[in-house]
């Protein structure tokens, strides 16, 4: 007994230092000025770890933009219920297993530990945060519904940018481009966000869904116009390359269809083709990339975790199942599980990307 006890004492120092380094660092980063030297590692490693954007993924992306925009022009759409059950599909065949390998991104952390003592506290902590996630959509919707968004933006458009980022503008501009799936239908179609939180929220709260949707109309203007700088100022390396010059247009000319779509079709088809479509797939490729595997290795490593997410998902559908019709509760276990597994998986990747400048860059953090 006093063994476990001693084992315990040792585990909580561990943890309770990370988030002391951790702390600190975050605290540093906000501190300093935007060309310090620490900013200018930071960027350096950020860019390192971008995800290098595939002209013939891009093309295919925005060519499925343009024939389901031509679809909508043409009155042609799936019933509600159907485009409910292909987004799940979606999210549990593509969107979960891009983050089914942060159990190895733990081990690295916790490596320190034994193998044993490593996994049992990064499964712990994940979880953990995913239990309060899920907490917080049924105690505090408006802070957790907030708290997932300003998150979800600043992941999408730090993943997506390739270029060196020198001011504190750039990098609004690129949160305020990552937001565009979540701002965008907010500023065109606030009705029909409006239903669809409400549906989505436990408590069906339409003066909760109400509110998230007002406060995010009053930023989307000015987010529009830190897109439209972003759009403007953005040049893929080497851009003086007649293939970087390319590049720089199909990426403007994607963000242009992207824009539209988000703005005129049903935010769960738009939210589906650029997250399983657009962002999931980016990540899978970057996550075999980093691996070192090729896909036929890669693919059967992501399956157990991945089929422990869904059998979760499938358990939070039953549990909504039994109190809604077929279509909330399959909108509430995509949203709500969705946000569960995403903010512990985006909260490892700043922490180990902290671990990696530390350790690339020689300053202690």
């Amino acid at each position: 007994m006093e063994f476990r006890l001693t084992r315990l004492r040792c585990l909580s120092r561990v943890i309770l230092s990370e988030v002391e380094r951790h702390c600190q660092w975050a605290l540093g980063i906000l501190a300093m000025p935007p060309l310090s030297n620490l900013h200018s590692k930071f960027n350096n490693f950020r860019l390192s770890c971008a995800h290098i954007e595939s002209p013939m993924h891009s093309l295919i992306v925005t060519t499925i933009v343009c024939v389901t925009l031509l679809a909508g022009a043409l009155g042609l759409g799936l019933p509600y219920w159907v485009t409910g059950v292909i987004l799940t599909l979606g999210v549990a065949l593509i969107g979960l297993p891009h983050g089914a390998l942060d159990h190895r991104v733990g081990q690295r952390l916790f490596r320190s530990l034994n193998p044993l003592s490593a996994m049992i506290l990064f499964f712990m902590t994940y979880l953990g945060v995913a239990a309060v996630v899920v907490l917080g959509w049924f105690v505090s919707p408006l802070l957790t519904i907030s708290g997932f968004f300003c998150l979800s933006a600043w992941h999408f458009g730090l993943e997506e940018d390739e270029r060196r980022i020198d001011s504190r503008l750039q990098w609004l501009a690129m949160v305020a481009r990552g937001g565009m799936v979540i701002w965008v239908p907010t500023m065109f179609q606030g009705d029909q966000i409006t239903k669809l939180l409400t549906l989505i929220l436990p408590s069906g709260d339409t003066q909760v869904a109400t509110q998230i949707v007002v406060a995010i109309s009053i930023i989307a203007p000015l987010l529009a116009l830190l897109t439209i700088f972003d759009a403007f100022t953005f040049q893929m390396p080497q851009s003086e390359d007649r293939a970087g010059v390319w590049s720089t247009w199909q990426h403007r000319v994607r963000l242009l269809a992207f824009a539209i779509l988000f703005a005129t079709a049903d935010p769960l088809v738009s939210f589906g083709i650029y997250f399983c479509g657009w962002h999931s797939i980016r990540g899978l490729v970057h996550l075999r990339e980093q691996s070192g595997l090729d896909t036929a290795q890669f693919l059967p490593k992501l399956i157990p975790i991945s089929v422990v997410a869904i059998g979760m998902f499938g358990a939070g559908y039953l549990l909504s199942r039994s109190q809604n019709f077929v279509t909330p509760a399959l909108l509430q276990t995509v949203f709500i599980g969705l946000s569960a597994v995403a903010i512990p998986h985006l909260l490892l990747h700043i922490v180990a990307d902290s671990h990696k400048l530390e350790h690339s860059s020689g300053v202690a953090i």
